[in-house]
């Protein structure tokens, strides 16, 4: 009886195992017909008109408190963090929280990228994971914000509202690192961006909505950490794009656009060696300044 329930288990896992191959191309065409294939569109509603407002506080208020540091933290009073030393540290590299008085502060801002760009941060000495990270832009500069949410509740578009308690410059990043919930203000405003011409970004650029146009000298791949890399439409050629040991990726004559996973999974045939691209989205210093892209709206092919 035994061997008879065994073999009846097999014959089910087979059968399961079988089943789970699949259908070839030409078993698809026989059940359900050709098919075309549609590209993800992705539409971001852009505009050229700058923004007007801060909230009780400007985002560009944030910037003065960072420091030259390569890891520095900066919060209110009353926030609470590890700490894993005496004398103040809080890791064993001797790394400092710094209170300010001023924090916290209330900004606002329009949501310039999707919450959905990873970042790992290392805070007093413990690697945390923020999954959600989105910018945010008022009229006087964007900013980083981190989140750990894998649920977007706002978008592009979307104006909201925060009260940020704690700030982080880790290596080249400046971000907003503690922050109570955001309330969502407004819904799907136009997104301003700022036209430059093709040249090197800087730190100047960090959190500014920018956009560009440029000739596709280099294609994401899993390598390169799905990095678009662009040249000047005039460049005598693509050498900018080839390997570069500065250490941080900061070459000259070639702009960096730091792609989504999901964006390199799903549209691999769009991006052509020699195409011309225009892209919009916010500058971040990350390895390397770059622009970040979220959503094929922020991509537009010029020429081909």
């Amino acid at each position: 009886m035994k061997d008879i329930c065994l073999l009846m288990i097999l014959a089910f896992t087979f059968s399961c195992g079988e089943a789970e191959l699949g259908l070839d191309k030409t078993q698809v065409i026989d059940r359900f017909g050709s098919v075309d294939t549609v590209p993800v569109v992705e539409e971001v509603d852009y505009t050229d008109k700058a923004y007007t407002f801060t909230g009780p506080d400007s985002i560009a208020s944030l910037y003065p408190f960072f420091t030259d540091d390569f890891v520095w933290y900066g919060f209110d009073k009353d926030a609470q963090y590890p700490i894993t030393s005496t004398g103040g540290a809080c890791d064993n590299r001797g790394n400092e929280v710094t209170t300010l008085a001023e924090l916290p502060k209330t900004i606002e801002g329009i949501v310039t990228l999707h919450p959905r760009y990873f970042q790992k941060v290392s805070f007093c000495g413990q690697d945390e994971r923020f999954y959600g990270s989105y910018f945010i832009q008022d009229s006087t500069r964007g900013i980083l914000v981190l989140k750990d949410s894998r649920v977007s509740d706002f978008t592009y578009g979307d104006k909201v509202k925060l009260r940020v308690r704690g700030l982080v410059k880790f290596f080249d990043t400046y971000a907003v690192i503690v922050s109570d919930n955001e309330e969502v203000l407004e819904r799907k405003n136009p997104v301003y961006f700022k036209e430059i011409p093709f040249r090197d970004l800087t730190d100047a650029d960090i959190g500014e909505n920018l956009r560009l146009t440029g000739r596709v000298a280099g294609l994401p791949t899993n390598t390169n950490f799905n990095e678009l890399c662009l040249v000047a439409q005039d460049a005598a050629d693509d050498s900018a794009c080839d390997y570069c040991d500065s250490g941080e990726g900061a070459c000259p004559g070639r702009v960096l656009v730091s792609l989504d996973r999901e964006i390199g999974q799903r549209q691999t045939d769009f991006f052509k060696i020699g195409d011309v691209m225009q892209i919009t989205g916010p500058s971040v210093n990350s390895f390397g300044n770059k622009l970040l892209v979220a959503r094929m709206g922020q991509i537009k092919i010029i020429k081909e």
